[in-house]
This record gives structure tokens, C-alpha cells and sequence, in this order.
């Protein structure tokens, strides 16, 4: 990753012991190229390939925006110390709650910006406790909508990355930059508080939800590994999901585990016992009985409709 050239005005400069961010040793010229402010801490670049090994930050809050080309594939332990993995974009948003351990794999030479949030400044626009839990990945599109100083200062920050031969002014980048992540932040919390006021899960639930399940295809999941992953009582979660997705948490599960392994006998030359070791089901007769509760007839008719289907 090329260094980036330190800015004109230093009157802002801060020891980093007084943001307190630790990074991962090793990671390639941002340890010395972060900017501090009272309340935030930023660095912007334009990354070559590079990957930076697994760490956390003991009370921050990291707001990343990737630009263009940008093509990242992010890892972090979500609840019960399950490790997830998705690929980021260009004009998607990141957000990673204090204590998660993450750590990413950049594959394209591209921009982004990352911030490094103290509570103090969440605090100033009513952040509680829950609103930021676990990793938040999003559409910059789909968080900000039409709002245009974000999308302004979006594009300031995409020229800076491009644009770091000329020496850039600390005031003006923090000042930028506690704007822009205050409103980053703020249409987020306010999305996933919407979700909740409509009696559904907001969209960041969803998808953490998600990519909980579905990477949890080969076991049963119970509500409480669901409910860790976006602080909510039991109680409250099961009713907010039920109205998001027309069944209880548990069933809407066992109905995916039960398609998955409809797919696979269809498609494979498996047997029905290969789908019910496939997908974490206890014996056969569960699973028949399962698959003739949910999806409305028996496993072994898909062994008839596969021998009438024409070879692959």
C-alpha cells in the first residue's frame, strides 16, 4: 500500500495512545497514516492488494467506505464463535462493532476510507446499546438514499484517495469526515430502529440474520445463538421475525435445511441418507417426517421424479 502524504495543517495531530486504536502489526502504512481528531480517527488510501490479519478494537466503532473497483473479502467470529465471510463492493458501507474480531483479504487496487469512532461521538446523537452489534454490511445506495451532502462529501473522499500527491489540509479531512460518518451512522441506527417500529426485522438485521442461517445449513440453530447476534430478548426477536418472514425462527430454518436437501437429491446422485448426514438431521425417519410436514409429500418421490428426468 503506498504511504500517504502527510497532510499540511498539523494542528490537530494527536499521540495515538489518545484515540487508543489498535491495529494489527503488519499492517502495511496505516498505523502511521492515521489522522486524529477529538473524536474520530481516519485513514484514506488507495490500496494495492493486501491482506490484514485478524484484530478488534476494544471500544471503537469502524465505519468503512469502499470505492469503485474495490473488491474485499472481509472474515469476523459472529455469535457462538462462528467465523463468517462475505465479499465487499465498491458503494458499500461497513460497519464493525467494538470487540469483533475481523480481519480482510483486498483483491483490486481501489479506494477507501476507514473510520475509527469513539463512543463519546456516538453517544452525541443517542446511540444505545444494540445499535451497532456485529458486523453491518449495506448499499451505501440503500442507507443514504438521496441525501446529498452525503453523497457529496462520499465523492470528496474518493478524490482524496485518488488524489494524495497533494498535501491535504488535517482540519478540513477530520471535519469532513466527522460529518460524513455521523450521517453514515445515524441513517443506519435509524434504518435498523424503523425495522423494529414497523414490527419487522430492519434490513441489517436481515442480513445478519441471513448470513447466520445460511452459513448454519448443516445444523439446527436455536433462537438464542439468533438473538446474540442482534441484541434482542427472545421474546421480542421471534415476534419481529415471524412478521418479517411469516414462520418462527426455528421453522424457517428447518424449511431451508429441508429445500437444501430437496435440491441435492434432485440435482446429485445422493440418496435420502446422504441429504439427511448433509444437513444435520438426527435419523431418516425425522427427516421424512419432517419433509412430509413442510413441504407436503415424501423424500422418496424425488427419487422417482430424478430416474424420469432426462441424464446429465
Amino acid at each position: 500500500m503506498p504511504a500517504l502524504t502527510p497532510p499540511n495543517n498539523s494542528s490537530l495531530a494527536t499521540p495515538k495512545s489518545s484515540l487508543g486504536i489498535q491495529l494489527p502489526s503488519g499492517t502495511p502504512a496505516i498505523a502511521h497514516d492515521l489522522i486524529h481528531g477529538a473524536d474520530i480517527g481516519l485513514f484514506y488510501a488507495e490500496l494495492d492488494p493486501v491482506t490484514i490479519e485478524m484484530h478488534s478494537h476494544r471500544s471503537h466503532v469502524q465505519v468503512s467506505l469502499l470505492f469503485k473497483q474495490a473488491v474485499c473479502d472481509l472474515r469476523w467470529r459472529a455469535g457462538g464463535n462462528e467465523m463468517q465471510e462475505e465479499r465487499l463492493k465498491g458503494a458499500q458501507l461497513c460497519i464493525v462493532a467494538p470487540k469483533v474480531e475481523h480481519g480482510l483479504r483486498w483483491k483490486e487496487k481501489a479506494g477507501m476510507v476507514t473510520f475509527y469512532v469513539r463512543p463519546s461521538f456516538l453517544r452525541s446523537f443517542d446511540c444505545a446499546k444494540g445499535d451497532l452489534h456485529g458486523v453491518h454490511i449495506e448499499d451505501l445506495a440503500l442507507v443514504a438514499g438521496h441525501d446529498p451532502l452525503t453523497r457529496h462529501l462520499t465523492c470528496v473522499f474518493e478524490t482524496l484517495c485518488a488524489d494524495r500527491a497533494a498535501g491535504h489540509d488535517r482540519e478540513f479531512v477530520v471535519a469532513a469526515g466527522r460529518v460524513l460518518t455521523g450521517r453514515l451512522l445515524k441513517f443506519h441506527i435509524e434504518g435498523m430502529r424503523r425495522g423494529s417500529r414497523d414490527g419487522r426485522l430492519s434490513r441489517s438485521q436481515q442480513r445478519i440474520v441471513n448470513q447466520f442461517m445460511e452459513s448454519n445449513l448443516h445444523r439446527g440453530v436455536c433462537v438464542e445463538e439468533l438473538t446474540d447476534l442482534v441484541s434482542l430478548s427472545k421474546a421480542h426477536f421471534i415476534r419481529l421475525f415471524t412478521r418479517t418472514y411469516g414462520a418462527p425462527p426455528v421453522r424457517n430454518h428447518l424449511v431451508r435445511r429441508l429445500q437444501r436437501a430437496e435440491d441435492m437429491i434432485t440435482r446429485t446422485d445422493c440418496c435420502i441418507l446422504d441429504a439427511v448426514e448433509r444437513f444435520g438431521f438426527c435419523d431418516q425417519s425425522y427427516f421424512n417426517r419432517a419433509f412430509l410436514k413442510h413441504l407436503n409429500y415424501r423424500p422418496g418421490a424425488l427419487l422417482h421424479l430424478r430416474a424420469k428426468l432426462p441424464q446429465r
